[in-house]
Parts: C-alpha cells; structure tokens; sequence
C-alpha cells in the first residue's frame, strides 16, 4: 500500500485529548509490507500535497493529482519514483479535483480573491486542458462524488448564499457527455468537510461535516433527498468507505467548534437497510 503527502499538524491540550491545527501540507511517502507489518520510505513527491486524489492506472502506476495545486504526478513502483506530469491551467485555490471515469481530471471552482465558477477538464495523459460548463454557484472545498451513470456529484464547500458566506445547500450534477451542470436539489443540512458516498443501490449517503451528525441521502434516479439517522459521533474530515455488504463505515476525523477542532478515534457503521447506526472498534488513533 502507498501513502503519500497529507498534512502536518499542532497539538494543544484539551480535556477530550488534543486540539489540532492543520500547519502545511507534505511531500513524503511510504510503502506498507501487510505481510511483514513493515513501512518504509519511498522517493518524495515533487511537489508537497495535502487532500489530493490517487488513482491506480492501468499499467500499474498511480496518479496523484491536485490537492493544493494544480499539479499531476505519477508514481512508479518499479523504479520507486515520482515524476510530474504536468498540471492543469487552473488559476487560484481552494478548488476541488475530482477524477471522471474516462480518466479526467476536472477542477471544479476556487478562490482567485473572489469566488470562482469556472471549471476546467484536464487529461493527464496528454498535460491539455480545456474549459468546461461552468457552476451554477461558485463554491470552494466542496465534495466531488462520481456517481453509478458517470455523472459528477457536487455538494456543500462554502460560498455566498443569500449575502452570506456559508457552507451551500444547493448540490449540483455535472454531465461529462454535454459539459454542463444542473442542480440537484437543496440539501436539509448545510454541510462542510463531510463525505458523500455511493451506495450499492447508486445513492448517495451525505454524513457530517462542520459542525453536525446530520445525514442524509440523495436518489439521482429522482433527485430527491431525504434525511437519514444521525451519527452517534460529530466527525468532520473523517473517511467513509463502502463495505462489501452494502453498510458504510464512518471512521476518525474531528470534532469540535468551526476552527477550533479536535481529533477523535471513535468509528460507526450505517445500514442502509434499517436506517441505523453503531459503532464500530475505535480506530488506535
């Protein structure tokens, strides 16, 4: 297994264990041996990535893309090296990446002093990129989720949103076949820093964020939403993954007030068949 870049953090104290305060993004990877428990340090990235995508190609290689920058790299494992592969022309930050299932990168809004709506399509297999439809509202952190037809789901990050900055209700689909978005409905709860997860029967799970244990669920079928149980734990930042029998496990992350947040260990699984949450073994750390 390959692990690569992330952030670095700073402790103080508190009651509930540490607060944490993201400082900067990283370059080192690792590899880790299942069959000895073992890791071991691998070349850096050429360039320090924090919140980026990873994709395993065809050949064997894997692509890292985005995070704090527009930038593409590729890792070997046969000559354990990283080289760059171009990046997108992408202009400003706080944009969010998200990788189609042709391959393609789309960079999706961001922040040049002022809240973007552009998107662009990068191809990492030839460095090109070209403008794509552009957001129905301008939007930065938001989550990207590639659904069961193809399509791209975009949910919360913040924005403006009837004169104010906050987190936006309104989701919106992106087709890749035409190029252009459409909204997906408002969500019931505004959410920041959550994950939105593909469920077996293609809908989406919607969990937490900053600051809620509200969840909810969205059927592209019917473009409906609607609120599902709430998580026993507030997790913002945390993991969401898929299990083999269809149930979603909801793992770390953190808690806390908006800028002000701690990690926690605690871990719950939803099923999606009656609605309800439990938990899970505590993650170690």
């Amino acid at each position: 297994m390959l692990f690569s870049g992330g952030h670095t953090d700073e402790f103080d104290l508190h009651p509930a264990g540490a607060w944490v305060r993201w400082v900067d993004s990283i370059a080192s990877a690792e590899l880790y041996d299942p069959s000895t428990e073992t890791w071991s340090l691998v070349d850096e990235m050429r360039m320090e990535k924090g919140g980026h995508l990873i994709e395993l190609l065809e050949d064997g290689r894997v692509m890292a893309v985005g995070g704090v920058d527009p930038s593409v790299e590729v890792y070997d494992a046969s000559s354990g090296t990283w080289t760059s592969a171009g990046e997108a022309a992408k202009s400003g930050e706080a944009y969010t990446s998200a990788l189609l299932g042709n391959g393609n990168v789309l960079y999706i809004g961001g922040w040049d002093g002022s809240l973007m709506d552009s998107v662009e399509l990068y191809d990492p297999l030839t460095g090109s990129s070209s403008p794509t439809g552009s957001l129905i509202a301008p939007r930065v952190w938001a989550n990207a989720t590639v659904l069961a037809d193809g399509r791209l789901l975009v949910t919360g990050g913040h924005g403006i949103d009837a004169g104010l900055w906050r987190p936006l209700a309104l989701a919106e689909i992106y087709d890749p076949t035409s190029g252009t978005w459409s909204e997906a409905g408002e969500i019931p709860t505004r959410h920041l820093e959550h994950t939105a997860t593909v469920l077996s029967d293609g809908r989406v799970l919607v969990v937490g964020g900053a600051p809620s244990r509200t969840t909810e669920i969205f059927d592209p079928s019917t473009g409906n939403w609607v609120k599902a149980a709430r998580t026993i734990e507030y997790h913002e930042g945390h993991t969401a993954t898929l299990l083999p029998d269809g149930r979603v496990l909801v793992a770390g992350g953190a808690s806390g007030t908006t800028g002000r947040v701690y990690p926690v260990t605690s871990a719950e699984v939803y099923d999606p068949a009656t609605d309800t949450w439990t938990p899970s073994t505590e993650a170690a750390r």
